[in-house]
């Protein structure tokens, strides 16, 4: 008798996620850039745990797990819709998991990962309720925050939603009929309307062409985008540089329509940053090209001997640290992770040290044996990463549509989806 492993028929690739050892620094850049929203690019983000944490005072079940549940129904009801403003769009996902199995939207079901998402959009909220003044707590802890007045108020717009009469409200259906019955739902035919419109990530209409989100929620988290001194003068730069440029990111009109010389210089700072990481990300890409192409043909790379291709990436992260090293000295920031990547990867430092500082740096993507660099566990083919990776930003939300450009900051162009999710700025999705 034989006896094996079926080997599948096709191997999905999965992209290898690097934060190059800085990830405090990636979350100070995104800080400095627009404080106090985290990960947060539209207003139905908030909504969606803001309901988790208030039920959460009813219903014997943690914050978190309410939160999720919430948001993967909200990306259900989205999905069951076949609504064009959905297919595409980072405010819903669990697309596949919800296509293949349409006949349940129970709590039971939607409250578990395995049936929605590993990486909810829910875990880029904390720091932006906590910051926002929707909540207080630890961003760490989602189950110990503690709503606000203005959070309370905030969930309330979606639970205390009127349906059938005025003696049902969609905080008592989502309490007594989904969670507490935890019976089995086809949606959307037995889920209300009212419970609908008050969860749908928006932008989009409903069918009674109500906007979603609503002008109330809008106009309250317009207010606390807004009472903020940093964020009020990022946010008309932001505006100001949409309108001239679109989505064609001009550093120079940012930087320009920020009047503070403080923020300007830490902003300038934190778009030299993003060009270091992408440059760092750069390097490790022809170097991986390269190794794969030699093992091919039983070869080595030797740290001794670099190709052309692997110097020129080389040489423009030296140049990039450089100028980070100088925004960052004239900006004031204290020396941290980024500032002694920036000396690892000095042009004054061989050519070798610098890049098996790098490798090391890749988090087993590329691993040096001896004086050679060598694929790593996490960059073979049989793993299914086949020499596949990007950069891992700090939160959660990303709109890859808002500014398709990787010198821009994450948290500006997070913020360009929110002010535009409150109608700061006109235009975009």
């Amino acid at each position: 008798m034989k006896w094996g492993a079926i080997k599948p028929e096709r191997i999905e690739s999965t992209r290898v996620r690097l934060d190059l050892g800085m990830a405090r620094s990636t979350r100070f850049f995104n800080e400095i850039s627009y404080p106090g929203i985290g990960g947060v690019g539209f207003v139905r983000q908030l909504r969606w745990a803001t309901m988790g944490l208030r039920l959460a005072e009813r219903v014997n079940e943690s914050p978190m797990r309410l939160a999720e549940a919430i948001e993967a129904l909200a990306s259900y009801l989205a999905v069951s819709r076949h609504a064009t403003d959905y297919e595409k769009s980072p405010r819903v996902r669990g697309r596949r998991k919800f296509a293949a199995d349409s006949d349940d939207s129970s709590f039971e079901r939607l409250s578990k990962r395995a049936n929605y998402v590993s990486q909810p959009i829910r875990m880029g909220s904390g720091a932006g309720l906590i910051g926002l003044g929707l909540a207080t707590g630890s961003p760490a802890r989602f189950n110990s925050l503690e709503l606000t007045p203005d959070g309370n108020a905030l969930a309330d717009l979606g639970l205390m939603a009127i349906y059938e009469g005025e003696d049902k409200k969609v905080g008592d259906w989502l309490h007594t009929t989904w969670i507490a019955k935890r019976s089995k739902l086809s949606a959307p035919k037995k889920i209300p309307t009212a419970v609908q419109r008050a969860l749908l990530p928006g932008p989009a209409a409903t069918d009674s062409n109500e906007l979603i989100p609503t002008s109330d929620e809008v106009g309250l988290v317009k207010r606390l985008i807004l009472n903020n001194v940093i964020r009020s003068e990022m946010s008309n730069a932001i505006k100001s540089w949409a309108e001239k440029t679109g989505t064609t990111f001009d550093e120079g009109a940012l930087l320009k329509s920020i009047p503070s010389e403080t923020q300007r210089q830490r902003v300038s700072a934190a778009i030299t940053y993003q060009r270091v990481r992408h440059a760092a990300l750069n390097v490790l890409q022809a170097t991986s090209s390269r190794v794969a192409g030699l093992q091919q043909n039983n070869q080595r790379l030797s740290l001794h001997y670099l190709p052309v291709e692997i110097v020129n990436e080389m040489s423009k992260l030296a140049e990039i640290c450089a100028q980070l090293l100088g925004d960052m000295k004239i900006a004031n920031i204290e020396q941290n992770e980024a500032f002694r990547f920036c000396l690892e990867q000095s042009a004054a430092l061989p050519g070798n040290v610098r890049l098996q500082s790098l490798v090391l740096r890749s988090k087993d993507y590329l691993t040096v044996v001896g004086e050679c660099v060598h694929l790593g566990r996490l960059n073979k083919a049989d793993t299914g990463f086949a020499n596949g990776m990007e950069l891992d930003e700090s939160e959660n939300f990303m709109d890859d549509d808002v500014v398709p450009n990787t010198a821009i900051p994450q948290r500006i162009r997070v913020a360009l989806s929110l002010l535009r999710d409150v109608g700061s700025i006109q235009g975009g999705s």
